[in-house]
């Protein structure tokens, strides 16, 4: 075995998880005459020098050499005894119940004037023009993935009310609340010492990664497959914190949107009251509606904005989702390879 850093590094790794895998491999050199030379290989301009296991060094001449098989220490027998430890520690995570967004993404709200507006306000407005009534309360809380905090238009005898509509908060705090804990699950699976040990890309490294970049000549497909599965592996838990991120904006997009709101609510009241001491001023009403229209135009982009958002998290659900079942057919595909392979394996 080479005794360089990054080995010896790999090597307490795995004597403190216990592994104990038998690296007993080493590079080739497959010379013109045919031979094949095996040891610790480096080259040096046009001479390759190979340390055999009793430790005695020689160069060769590059134009007596066909080629370099530059093989990873580890085994297929060790091969597949790490890709069984590690579905043993990614397959619980993997398959794991993901919370049930249906009701997050698919409820509409229900619109209740009687609730939202106080109907004695802007009683000077008659005549067919559009009237919005005032609110008691701040109520509107928006989340991605609904159809809620719109306005409807509704008409009356003397006027079109426009309500709005509170969604109750509850149901978007247990969904965030879920899913914060269901990808931590993977965020600690990606920094767990032995998912890193396993998967360490780093050349000598004596990991699954490395075997997968060296393997031997005659194991190279299975080869592929086992680094095709690790890759699907980082790419699941890339997308559980990407959707993780995005989720999380949720109550933080809904608080702006409310102090939006919030702000139009005040200004419009107050220039209602300014209007009730003056319900003959043209300017007055000219700036009531002028609000109206915000506000009402506001609420319509943050429903538009809220079902944008409710079409981006899905997407990123749906896209987990798919590399989750992704990483799981793979990683199980590609144990049966490997444990074919070490079947026919030479014993070192």
């Amino acid at each position: 075995m080479r005794l360089n850093g990054s080995t010896i590094g790999a090597s307490m790794m795995t004597l403190v998880l216990g592994v104990g895998y038998g690296m007993a491999r080493a590079d080739q050199l497959l010379m013109e005459d045919g031979r094949i030379l095996t040891g610790t290989v480096s080259r040096s301009g046009s001479t390759y020098q190979l340390v055999n296991s009793n430790g005695t060094a020689t160069d060769y001449p590059k134009d007596e050499v066909d080629r370099w098989v530059d093989v990873a220490e580890v085994t297929p027998t060790d091969a597949l005894a790490m890709i069984r430890e590690l579905n043993d520690l990614a397959m619980p995570v993997l398959t794991a119940q993901e919370p049930d967004q249906f009701s997050f993404l698919t409820e509409t709200s229900s619109f209740s004037s009687d609730r939202a507006f106080d109907s004695e306000s802007s009683s000077g407005f008659a005549n067919g023009r559009l009237r919005l009534g005032r609110r008691s309360r701040s109520n509107l809380t928006i989340s991605a993935g609904i159809e809620a905090d719109r306005f409807s238009a509704r008409d009356s005898q003397d006027a079109e009310t426009v309500d709005s509509v509170r969604r109750d908060k509850d149901i978007d705090n247990v969904f965030i609340d879920e899913w914060a804990r269901y990808t931590a699950l993977f965020a600690a699976l990606e920094k767990d010492p032995r998912y890193l040990s396993l998967t360490d890309r780093r050349r000598n490294s004596d990991s699954l990664a490395d075997y997968s970049r060296r393997p031997p000549e005659q194991f190279e497909s299975s080869a592929d497959a086992l680094r095709n599965a690790l890759a699907s592996v980082r790419a699941c838990l890339k997308a559980a914190g990407d959707t993780q991120e995005r989720i999380r904006a949720i109550p933080v997009q809904a608080v702006n949107d409310e102090e939006d709101i919030q702000d139009l609510e005040i200004r419009l009241a107050d220039a209602r009251a300014d209007l009730d001491r003056a319900p003959f001023s043209k300017r007055l009403e000219r700036r009531v509606h002028n609000l109206e229209d915000r506000l009402r135009k506001r609420v319509s982009r943050i429903e538009l904005d809220a079902q944008r958002n409710a079409r981006v998290v899905e997407r990123k659900i749906n896209d987990f989702a798919r590399k989750r079942q992704n990483a799981i057919s793979q990683l199980q595909a590609v144990e049966t390879l490997l444990n074919q392979d070490a079947q026919v394996a030479p014993t070192p």
